[in-house]
């Protein structure tokens, strides 16, 4: 008889009369495998797509783990599918404890490739079990008293029975429970009937003495009488209360409203908040980021003064120039430039004259012989004795140059009558 596999395990069965001499190593194998599926633990990866479990018969695999923790990243609900047994559909039935232990925050299933399948959601730990052909989940109620050390969280809870909570209990969606008694003055949950029923005969506040009303909802109309010297002491979060009239008198201290949003523009209640809040939208408005703002004495940040923005200390020692295009200069808006102490730097000037040449002019007096000698006397000269001589026009070769030498660089002094204040810039 040939050697078989177990329909869930696939541990080895070995045939009568064979593997003479080796039945040691098979029986090791397969206590090996049983150790395997009873208290095995493997790790499973996801990546956005279905996991099936490997399954090799008669040695070690990932579907004969007791323990699946399930890794990787998911962006949406995929299933770990678990294989047949070794007669296909309808064999190879296990048990799991499945750890969904994956990133991205969706849920995984666990089932065969037919059937039902059991959902895990993020981060928990379900024993669940498969019978060959759909998986359950194996935790579904409880023989006995359920008793939980830490938190329980549930979702879906019918009420079957008494449900004893010690300590703090939260209760979300629409949670139920048995209305009590009129009349019942006890620790029970009351119930929104019973609350109803219980204040079905109040009437109305022209009928009570009200003392110390919490107004938190609801329109208040109609309000006539005599109310001189009503004191308003303790009323808090009084929403849409119209057509409040002839109330008068003193409203204490502590008394609150519903902040309205800021674009409101109505008549209802300014609260402090609202105001302040629209106060500085109006002082962000004026200093959008880029905005300069200036003091002529105080030093205090306008983060501090404003109440708002990242400001940054603007231009120590700086003036401010418009941006622009001007006598062919162009002053682009983050630049800058400009020197605080021009200098001069050393240099020299040089000056040549050279004579161009020139001529004298000589005046004689002729004598009644025509001697030039004797005196000259105007008294003496007409036009038939005076004579004019030039002499030869000639350069007297004569260059004068003239060179001077600053003492070295000198610092000039330029700047423009000021004021100084403190600037900042605001960045955000």
């Amino acid at each position: 008889m040939s050697s078989t596999y177990t329909s869930s395990l696939q541990i080895q069965q070995i045939g009568n009369g064979e593997q003479s001499g080796t039945w040691g190593t098979t029986t090791n194998t397969n206590m090996a495998l049983v150790d395997q599926a009873v208290a095995g633990a493997v790790t499973i990866t996801m990546s956005n797509a279905n996991r099936t479990l490997t399954q090799t018969n008669g040695a070690s695999d990932e579907a004969r783990n007791m323990v699946l923790e399930v890794v990787g990243s998911n962006s949406g609900v995929y299933q770990i599918i678990v294989p047949y047994g070794t007669g296909g559909a309808g064999t190879g039935s296990k048990m799991y404890l499945v750890y969904n232990n994956t990133t991205g925050g969706y849920a995984i299933t666990i089932g065969y490739s037919g059937g039902s399948t059991v959902s895990i959601p993020n981060g928990y730990i379900a024993t669940v079990f498969g019978d060959g052909t759909n998986f359950f989940s194996a935790n579904t109620t409880s023989a006995g008293a359920f008793n939980v050390n830490g938190t329980l969280t549930a979702s879906g809870i019918a009420d079957v029975g008494n449900l004893s909570v010690s300590g703090t209990a939260t209760f979300s969606g629409s949670t139920t429970a048995l209305t009590q008694s009129p009349g019942d003055n006890s620790t029970k949950v009351a119930t929104t009937a019973f609350v109803t029923a219980a204040t079905s005969g109040l009437g109305t506040m022209a009928q009570q003495n009200a003392n110390n009303v919490a107004i938190t909802g609801g329109t208040i109309n109609g309000v006539t009488g005599t109310n001189s010297g009503m004191t308003v002491g303790t009323a808090t979060n009084a929403t849409n209360a119209t057509n409040a009239t002839n109330v008068t008198g003193t409203i204490g201290s502590a008394v609150t409203a519903t902040t309205q949003t800021s674009t409101d523009n109505s008549t209802k209640v300014a609260t402090t908040a609202f105001v302040q809040s629209a106060a500085t939208a109006a002082a962000q408005a004026a200093y959008p980021v880029g905005s300069i703002y200036m003091n002529a004495s105080n030093s205090t940040t306008p983060a501090t003064l404003l109440g708002f923005g990242s400001w940054s200390a603007l231009g120590a020692g700086q003036m401010l120039l418009g941006a622009g295009t001007n006598s062919g200069n162009t002053f682009t808006a983050g630049s800058s430039g400009g020197t605080y102490a021009p200098t001069m730097p050393s240099h020299s000037h040089t000056a040549t004259v050279t004579d161009p040449g020139h001529l004298h002019q000589l005046t004689t007096l002729a004598q009644p012989d025509g001697s030039d000698s004797g005196p000259y006397n105007a008294a003496r000269v007409t036009s038939s004795n005076i004579g004019y001589n030039n002499t030869a026009t000639a350069r007297t070769g004569i260059t004068v140059t003239n060179s001077s030498t600053s003492s070295g660089d000198q610092t000039l002094g330029n700047l423009p009558p000021y004021l100084v204040v403190y600037m900042w810039v605001r960045t955000a």
